[in-house]
């Protein structure tokens, strides 16, 4: 591992904030539910990041590194998508910053369930820490 922090234990904190957000979102708590799941992809970045770079990585805006890091693995696509995910970090945490319809919450709560769980738990499983 490259630094002092535990990228498991970044991944498992994620999958915490994830199932809070699917518990939100059927109990419709639409902010919640995505102000849960863009931490829940933040975080899940930030264990992949930490089991290739040194610690601590302390701002939200991850995108950036994570494309520079896996763009080439993950996709053009699935990095752009992450960055646009990533920049509404504060939206649903504030009344009247934007409305997000249910079924656009809901996609991305499927896509952040997917990469984290999918493909940067099976990256973190592939390349042992």
């Amino acid at each position: 591992m490259a630094g002092d922090d535990d990228p498991r234990e970044y991944l498992e904190l994620s999958l915490k904030y994830l199932e809070a957000a699917k518990k939100n979102f059927n109990d419709g708590l639409h902010e919640p539910a995505l102000a849960n799941s863009i931490h829940a992809l933040e975080l899940g970045i930030k264990a992949l990041l930490l089991s290739k770079i040194e610690g601590p990585i302390i701002t939200h805006n991850v995108g950036g590194l994570f494309g520079k890091h896996h763009r080439e693995e993950l996709g053009e696509a699935t990095c752009r998508r992450v960055n646009r995910i990533l920049v509404r970090y504060n939206i649903p945490r504030y009344p009247g910053m934007d409305d997000h319809p249910p079924e656009e919450i809901g996609e991305t709560i499927e896509f952040v369930d997917e990469l984290v769980r999918s493909r940067i738990g099976g990256i973190l499983q592939r390349d042992p820490i």
